[in-house]
């Protein structure tokens, strides 16, 4: 059995379920779940209207997911780690050269698991944190805000970054996995049983096979199925609440799995051997959005259309009926080409994909999401073709005339590890401006408000192409334009 171990930031948590088939691993975020089944199909539900972090549609087949604040990352049979979503600290930014055995997530940062037992870490580094003792090898790792540690070949336990955890409970037992939130670490010993820095919070039970926590919440599974879980939160309506759910789920069917989710709300989730998923967490805090949870449909968006500005460009436009925006809080658009999900945007009414091959036939449709997450019925597909002497709907370039398109958009490098890219300010705006949108190799990336936008996070000797979009604050597109740089070797 994989197990996967996670740190996070943001909650929002309470008692809700699902029931995905073949599931074989979950990825419980800060923001998002992720459901991996056996065939290698990948579904994520979120609470952050920002990012849909489904996916990208390059995106390989995939053997095992981690899930951090805004971030996921996955394996593929190979051993090679794939990451997207949220990249401002460097943390999607995996080493292509290296495969590995298994990878955790952090809040802003990343770790993985060589084949050879070395822990490498990319992404924000604070405390050291993302700096493993290169002279160790490991078995799995365990990532926290400020502190790493890491489960090594003899059993024995290796913290690093702010805080040394390791000592006190090397000195009690040897370990066969670990969980760490808050600075308190927790293993299951050789033993079966589970012991924690914080000793208050060790569950009770015997023969553990299954550790997973938040940041007042510690659980353990019996090898019976039951749940045993120990809180620090001394508030005797919370303590009822906890109690009676344990109970109730160990009333229920056999649990096979714990997942540990954080930040300042709690979420505890687990799968069952009916192949159901639930989580729970602090009583009355919002339920979380669950994978293939069964909620509500929005209908499909009406009058997919196309406009080709270029042999390489078109933007797609779409119409919402009155009743979805009356009835539904809409925060976006999956974008799908040729059957697969390109990407997710922000912009409610349209979308501009400057990807094109002359000369190639594609399909696209488009979905609608809500702010909580859920995703619609897609819209009946249409074709573009940009080559402008092919009989598709690119034999005649529509002209781009806007006048809010970024003018002047330009990169600046300042060394091998960023640049900032400027564009002119328009004379004028319309009380409907919102911003701009900033998308990096065809992948959101950032909003600013201004007319420029720096990034830390590139990596030297790379390409990279950048989309500006200036976005009314209904999510239409009142203009774009787009610039390529190139960052040097060091």
């Amino acid at each position: 059995m994989k197990y996967i171990l996670l740190a996070f930031t943001l909650a929002i948590v309470c008692t809700t379920s699902a029931h995905a088939q073949s599931t074989k691993s979950y990825a419980v975020g800060g923001r998002m779940i992720c459901a991996l089944n056996d065939s290698g199909a990948l579904n994520c539900a979120t609470d952050n209207a920002s990012t849909r972090l489904q996916p990208p549609s390059t995106t390989p087949v995939l053997t095992s997911i981690a899930a951090g604040d805004v971030h996921v990352c996955g394996l593929t049979e190979s051993g090679s780690a794939y990451c997207w979503g949220d990249n401002d600290f460097g943390q999607l930014n995996a080493p292509q050269d290296e495969q590995f055995l298994s990878i955790s997530a952090g809040i802003n940062f990343s770790c993985g698991v060589t084949t050879d037992g070395r822990a490498l870490c990319w992404g924000l580094d604070t405390q050291g944190d993302a700096e493993p003792p290169s002279d160790q090898r490991f078995l799995q790792l365990a990532l926290d805000a400020n502190s790493s540690c890491g489960l090594k070949l003899n059993n024995e336990l290796s913290c690093w970054g702010q805080y040394d955890l390791a000592t006190q409970l090397n000195e009690q037992e040897t370990f066969t996995k670990i969980a760490l939130k808050d600075n308190n670490l927790c293993g299951l010993t050789e033993t079966s049983s589970i012991l924690c820095n914080f000793e208050s919070l060790a569950p009770s039970g015997t023969n553990m096979i299954d550790v997973a926590m938040t940041g007042d919440l510690v659980c353990g599974l019996q090898s019976t199925g039951e749940l045993s879980c120990r809180s620090n939160n001394s508030n005797q309506d919370w303590q009822q609440y906890l109690d009676g759910k344990i109970a109730d789920i160990n009333n229920g069917a056999e649990v096979v799995a714990l997942y540990g989710g954080g930040g300042y709300f709690t979420k505890i989730c687990y799968s069952t051997a009916d192949d159901g998923f639930d989580c729970f967490g602090r009583e009355n805090s919002g339920e979380p959005l669950l994978p293939d949870s069964g909620l509500p449909m929005l209908d499909a968006p009406l009058d997919l259309s196309a406009d080709v500005y270029s042999d390489s460009t078109v933007e797609l436009s779409w119409r919402i009926t009155t009743d979805i925006n009356n009835v539904f809080t809409l925060a976006g658009a999956d974008i799908y080409r040729d059957g697969a999900l390109l990407t997710s945007t922000t912009n409610r009414n349209s979308f501009i994909d400057d990807t094109l091959t002359p000369g190639v036939d594609y399909e696209y449709s488009v979905a609608l999401y809500m702010s909580t997450g859920e995703r619609g019925a897609q819209s009946p597909p249409i074709t573009v073709n940009s080559d402008r002497d092919s009989s598709g709907m690119g034999s005649d370039y529509t002209p781009v005339n806007r006048a809010l398109t970024p003018t002047g958009l330009r990169a600046v490098n300042y060394s091998a590890k960023d640049l900032e890219l400027f564009w002119d300010r328009p004379t004028s705006l319309p009380v409907n401006f919102n911003g701009y949108e900033i998308w990096r190799n065809h992948v959101f990336h950032a909003f600013t408000p201004g007319t420029s936008f720096y990034d830390n996070s590139v990596t030297p000797g790379s390409s990279y192409h950048y989309d500006v979009l200036a976005v009314s604050q209904d999510g239409s597109i009142l203009g774009f334009n787009g610039v390529s740089v190139e960052t040097s070797d060091n």
